[in-house]
């Protein structure tokens, strides 16, 4: 699940859990490699507090993983953003897991035998 918990938002919460009145909530493409945000915000309180206050958030069927991740992955280094979703494919693939196919027929294969 890890990946698709992670939300599109980095909220900023000052000292009495309420939201910063400048930039509280920064899209999560725009913090890739970008300290600014910990150095120049406040420090790193402000974005440990937001993690307190704010979910994770809610999958939905069509959207497992989030535009940010799947879209914009590290787009600030990068003239494109990379694919999340695709590099854990691959790696996966690399490492030599079966696809979906397999697991799907030895389960019906399992259900004919009982």
């Amino acid at each position: 699940m890890g990946h698709t918990l992670v939300h599109v938002l980095v909220y900023r919460v000052g000292e009495g859990y309420v939201p910063l009145k400048t930039n509280p909530a920064i899209p999560l493409h725009r913090t890739f490699y970008n300290p600014a945000w910990v150095i120049h915000g406040g420090g790193i309180d402000p974005l440990m507090r937001g993690m307190l206050v704010n979910s994770a958030k809610i999958n939905r069927q069509y959207q497992i993983m989030s535009d940010e991740l799947r879209d914009h992955l590290f787009e600030s280094t990068n003239k494109l953003g990379l694919d999340l979703a695709a590099i854990n494919i691959q790696r996966g693939r690399e490492r030599g897991l079966p696809d979906i196919d397999h697991f799907l027929f030895k389960d019906q294969l399992y259900c004919s035998l009982i």
